[in-house]
């Protein structure tokens, strides 16, 4: 009996290679090779794939990704929203205390244009400041929202 035991091993070990041996050697490859790592572009800010390497703005997080989005005539106007979006996403401290100053300037010289009974130059200079007005009230009113996770 235990001279048989050795050769049985044998054949069942020739059976299950028989069985799986193929796909198993083309799946451990597969694991294991170079163009399976590092061939997928990913996006720095959320790392996700993007769909091609050479993208430029990601789809999923509408974030630059290149130089080019920052150059381009048309790009630079979704690159520039994104930097207002991640600026006034959480402004705490010193960034809360700049854009409250850019703001307080504005303000400031829309009251002496109104003084001085220049109107139409006193709305022009609000509405070149609204942006940080905007990002102003919307981080205000972000920091005494409700509070999330509950």
């Amino acid at each position: 009996m235990r001279a048989l035991l050795p050769t049985a091993l044998l054949a069942v070990a020739l059976l299950l290679g028989t069985l799986y041996g193929r796909p198993l050697l083309h799946a451990v490859r597969r694991h294991f090779s170079y163009p399976s790592y590092g061939l997928t572009a990913l996006c720095p800010h959320c790392i996700l794939p993007l769909p091609r390497p050479d993208s430029h703005v990601c789809p999923s997080c509408m974030l630059p990704v290149s130089g080019f989005a920052a150059t381009d005539p048309i790009l630079r106007v979704l690159s520039t929203g994104a930097l207002f979006r991640q600026g006034s996403r959480r402004l705490v401290g010193a960034g809360l205390a700049g854009v409250s100053l850019l703001c307080a300037g504005t303000l400031v010289i829309v009251c002496f244009l109104w003084a001085d009974g220049e109107r139409e130059a006193s709305i022009g200079a609000l509405v070149t400041g609204s942006p940080w007005l905007i990002v102003s009230f919307k981080a205000l009113s972000a920091r005494h929202g409700p509070a999330g996770g509950a």
